[in-house]
């Protein structure tokens, strides 16, 4: 899994003071149905562009290795057959 590193510690702060950060849009209502405009569907597919990777843009790479996924793995599978085996003990009265 890769994760993108904000260059901007201002924006990771999470400082509360500073209220002008927030967008307009956030602080006020939704539109009533009245006032919603639909876009042409032609002029709108073209008009918004997927956001690309640049040169500046930096990834943090979280994944870990095959011998980590594999032991998470086999304790998995240890600690499912344990709980079976309880449940089918206390099913038969044994405890």
């Amino acid at each position: 899994m890769k994760v993108r590193v904000e260059k901007n510690t201002a924006r990771a702060t999470g400082d509360a003071t500073k209220v002008d950060e927030c967008p307009p849009a956030a602080m006020s209502l939704p539109p009533s149905p009245s006032q919603v405009t639909i876009a042409d569907p032609t002029t709108a597919a073209t008009s918004q562009q997927p956001p690309t990777e640049s040169d500046d843009d930096e990834y943090a790479d979280f994944s870990s290795a095959w011998y980590v996924t594999a032991l998470g793995y086999s304790l998995f599978a240890i600690m499912l057959a344990a709980n079976c085996y309880v449940i089918v003990q206390l099913c038969r009265g044994e405890s």
